[in-house]
């Protein structure tokens, strides 16, 4: 079949071929600008945020501000890499001149620390081929061996222990230790007590500073020892039975759903998330200045280079006063740094690497 090309013997007047390079030439800077604009979400990303105590909660991204000891908090969960904030505060108290603080780390890591000692840990143990719990007196019989070994304590054995007639032995079967992760065909969960909470995606996995290798793979019998509870997003505060070990101060710490306690190494059931202790500390700051389009509306932008680098996917930010907030709205942006350049390519070739390995 010959080949025919009619474009050539087409002719566009001088004004319509003018139109048409005009045309041309504009969809090539919107093909530019698409471009520029997809780079530039990619690599400077802005995650916006809000609050108004007027609308039902489960539509705020910013969970309803707390207010102890004449300091109010609110919480921003978030992943990535973000080095600036810019805040905004609706409220009937003078917040002029004020401070707010913005800290960056894991919800439970930022509990308070008590010395207080460590409640008596559940002991598991093995009789005639039967797991069983320990757990203030009471026995359960427990689903499984894997099961009896996640309340183990680090490098200890499953022990064998002989049962009295007199032993109360509940009809409830229990499962894993609290902070377990177990897997499952669709997901993986985390444990909460007797409950399960199913991990919403593998952002906010990481988000809580989890390791896939600590992941249990069990089977639909070792998963129905538990409570389905709702599901786990980036916004969760870890599980109780949760450790943390602080790399620069060589300290482990174990979260009992409050509070956090100091203990030894030798006795933790669970891998810990790594943290630092410093991170608890660390601050970035503005003050606050009164708006001049509101006589109620307070602003302020942080540089968050200080914090941005720490451990967590909770930015907590803290101000004195007030319990009468009525609206927050939050933008935090990465800016067109290199470091900033330089974290993306790390990160994207970290989840390249995990998505082809």
């Amino acid at each position: 079949m010959p080949h025919c090309d009619l474009t050539k013997s087409i002719s566009l007047p001088k004004k319509q071929r003018k139109r048409y390079t005009l045309l041309r030439i504009l969809m090539v800077i919107l093909f530019l600008a698409g471009i520029s604009y997809f780079l530039s979400t990619l690599f400077f990303p802005t995650a916006y945020f809000s609050y108004d105590d007027t609308i039902d909660s489960l539509a705020n991204t910013i969970k309803e501000p707390r207010t102890k000891d004449d300091i109010t908090s609110f919480d921003v969960a978030l992943s990535g890499t973000h080095d600036r904030a810019k805040i905004v505060i609706n409220t009937e108290e003078d917040l002029a001149g004020k401070n707010i603080l913005m800290r960056k780390s894991f919800a439970a890591f930022l509990s308070p620390i008590t010395t207080l000692s460590l409640p008596k840990h559940a002991e598991s143990f093995e009789n005639n081929g039967i797991y069983y719990l320990e757990d203030d007196t009471i026995i359960y019989p427990l689903v499984s061996y894997q099961a009896a070994q996640s309340y183990l304590r680090n490098n200890a054995t499953l022990e064998r222990k002989v049962l009295s007639q007199s032993s109360e032995i509940s009809s409830q079967t229990r499962g894993f230790s609290s902070g377990s992760l177990l897997s499952s065909n669709s997901g993986i969960y985390v444990i909460d007590g007797i409950k399960k909470h199913a991990i919403d995606d593998e952002e906010t996995f990481l988000a809580l500073g989890y390791n896939f290798d600590d992941v249990i793979k069990t089977d639909s019998e070792e998963r129905g020892a538990h409570q389905k509870a709702k599901i786990y997003t980036i916004s969760a505060t870890h599980p109780t039975n949760t450790f943390f070990t602080a790399t620069d101060t060589d300290t482990t710490f174990h979260y009992d759903g409050t509070n956090l306690r100091t203990v030894d190494v030798n006795t933790i059931s669970h891998k810990p998330i790594t943290v630092d202790f410093e991170d608890r500390n660390e601050s970035a700051e503005c003050i606050l200045s009164a708006s001049v389009f509101s006589q109620h509306r307070y602003t302020c932008s942080i540089s968050l280079e200080a914090i941005t680098d720490n451990a967590g996917n909770i930015y907590r930010f803290s101000l004195p006063g007030t319990s009468s907030i009525t609206g927050i709205s939050t933008a935090l942006a990465a800016s067109p740094t290199r470091s900033t350049i330089d974290r993306r390519i790390k990160e994207m070739k970290k989840i390249l690497k995990e998505q082809f390995k």
